[in-house]
């Protein structure tokens, strides 16, 4: 029996493989021919040789064997050669293997005892060493194998042991594997060649099965492999769609882990433009412009402007955008992907602002900037190229979904032109807990259910309102808390919202828009995304639940316009 085609030789240096080259199939055998010119023969081959597998490319077309990239970079290093103090210290928390992901690195680790012949004598032990993370350095950027090991020891150093032991002792001439990260769903059916040839683990669906088959002496070889890939491919086809899905989840870091707010803003900088990297990048079709925005206390803060190239010749509608991040985090580049896009898809005038962050401007300072820079907008809508009577939708993520609900209703009550059309809110945070009305308390859940969700916990809500909002009876004003407005809600446009199943704030989004629809006539349009965490498409972009959300955002945009 012949497994895999590619054989990695485990050591301190470069690994070295014996590449598949071809394979025949015979009556009663298969040869496999390498191409440094040996070959190996057996009554059957089965190919385990990863989620880059040769033989899935031989048996299924090269076409149907491409995996989905997951915006993932990997490196997988066998290594030897530890001195007895470090081969202990490898095997001290756990004799086969550790997986942690570390809090503020944005980065996995996976450190494994490959081969232990001698329980007493160290000389021989082999390990595995894997760390995997998401966004920049992507492989390409990894080329110098210097730069690549400097990188990973680097990250490493963050890391307790027994991972920096894992990592930090090798050699500076040791060149680390690095590739990005796939998966590929097992739909298409293969010639087994009469139970001659298979596909098993990461080859067969890039994921490990959890259960194994039982062989009668009963059962010929074709009929045992016929059960096994007849059993396999639906499953793993469910597992691979179940693994997407928890790739967003269990990469994501706890916001809360992160030690202060500069720390956390470098890690979300570097997170969304990842994210407009791999989603969008430079898109076709689009004008930019920053502008110097003069707010109510004569400070000025940018704006930056986006405008089709060729404008709709019935008019370019107005958007203005207001970024997530607490109130503390992030800036233009949260929400330059959505912009770039509304304009494109949908020929919108976009206008991002980047207001005022905490704790350096505490609140009410972030939603006045939200406020006035909508003022400047509509004041100079013509000028930009816009015309309000289109459409005039304002919309944000998290803390700008907040501030969206908030600019609306004081953009209702002043009585302000031109009126409002639509209003996007992602992820919005809509009333603080402890003053949620007791009639909606019943149904008020999620941030108990989901206070240690991934990426947005209950340690990092407080993180971020303590540094935006520190006095507890300002969180009852409708400037933080909007669903708690006197007026109540009746004559604000359409809402369209993005709700997420594992978000703390899950139940005031729905409370919300149930008040909105329910209680005042207010359209609305919901899309959820059932047992996701907050913000979860900025962590893992290339998932296709994230492209879903981005793809839903322009659409639910594009509902807002089709009701005014």
């Amino acid at each position: 029996m012949t497994t895999g085609f590619r054989v990695p030789i485990i050591g301190g240096g470069k690994p070295e493989e014996l590449a598949f080259r071809r394979l025949t199939v015979n009556n009663d055998s298969v040869t496999v021919d390498f191409e440094d010119g040996s070959h190996a023969s057996g009554n059957m081959v089965i190919g385990a040789d990863g989620s880059y597998s040769k033989i899935s490319g031989f048996l299924v077309g090269p076409e149907a064997a491409k995996g989905e990239g997951l915006g993932l970079t990997m490196i997988n290093q066998g290594a030897g050669g530890y001195s007895p103090e470090q081969a202990h210290i490898l095997r001290s928390h756990h004799p086969i293997v550790h997986l942690p992901i570390h809090p503020t690195q944005s980065m996995s680790t996976l450190l494994a005892a490959l081969d232990i012949p001698d329980q007493h004598d160290t000389t021989d032990w082999k390990f595995q060493n894997y760390a995997a993370w998401w966004g920049p350095p992507f492989a390409a950027d990894l080329k110098d194998p210097a730069a690549r090991l400097k990188h990973v020891k680097d990250k490493m150093s963050h890391f307790p042991e027994p991972f920096r032991t894992g990592w930090l002792p090798l050699s500076d001439d040791v060149v680390l594997p690095v590739y990005p990260g796939q998966q590929r769903s097992p739909t298409v059916a293969w010639d087994n060649y009469g139970g001659k040839m298979t596909l098993a683990g990461d080859a067969a669906h890039s994921m490990l099965p959890r259960r194994g088959l039982a062989v009668s002496g009963k059962q010929s070889l074709e009929d045992v492999v016929t059960a096994h890939e007849a059993e396999m491919r639906p499953r793993g086809a469910r597992e691979v769609a179940f693994g997407f899905k928890a790739l967003a989840v269990g990469q994501a870091p706890d916001i809360g882990m992160f030690p202060d707010i500069p720390a956390l803003r470098k890690w979300i900088t570097q997170s969304k433009e990842a994210m407009s990297a791999e989603m969008g990048g430079s898109i076709s079709g689009v004008k930019e412009s920053d502008h110097q925005v003069p707010m109510r206390d004569g400070h000025k803060i940018v704006c930056r402007t986006y405008h089709p190239e060729s404008p709709p010749s019935g008019g370019s509608p107005l958007c203005v955008i207001y970024h997530g991040g607490g109130w503390c985090i992030g800036g233009l580049e949260n929400e330059e992907l959505l912009c770039r896009l509304l304009t494109s898809k949908l020929g919108m005038t976009c206008v991002n602002v980047d207001y005022r962050l905490a704790p350096e401007h505490k609140f009410p300072a972030g939603v006045h900037d939200s406020y006035d820079a909508t003022k400047w907008a509509a004041e100079n809508a013509s000028t930009l190229g816009a015309d309000p009577s289109k459409g005039f939708v304002i919309g944000g993520t998290s803390a700008g979904g907040n501030m969206t609900a908030v600019v609306a209703n004081l953009w209702r009550d002043a009585g302000d032109k031109p009126a409002l059309t639509g209003c996007h809110l992602m992820i919005p945070a809509l009333c603080y807990g402890a003053y949620i009305p007791e009639k909606y308390r019943a149904e008020y859940k999620s941030f108990e259910q989901n206070k240690d969700a991934p990426i947005l916990s209950e340690k990092a809500c407080g993180l971020f309102t303590d540094n935006y909002i520190p006095k507890m009876e300002d969180r009852k004003d409708p400037l933080y808390s909007p669903l708690l407005v006197p007026a109540g809600q009746k004559g604000l446009p359409p809402a369209y919202f993005q709700i997420c199943g594992m978000d703390p704030l899950r139940d005031e989004a729905l409370i919300y828009e149930r008040i909105l629809r329910e209680d005042e006539g207010i359209k609305t349009k919901v899309d959820m995304y059932p047992g996701l965490p907050h913000g979860y498409w900025s962590i893992a972009p290339k998932l296709k639940v994230s492209e879903k959300f981005v793809e839903d955002s322009v659409k639910g945009v594009e509902w807002l316009l089709q009701q005014k």
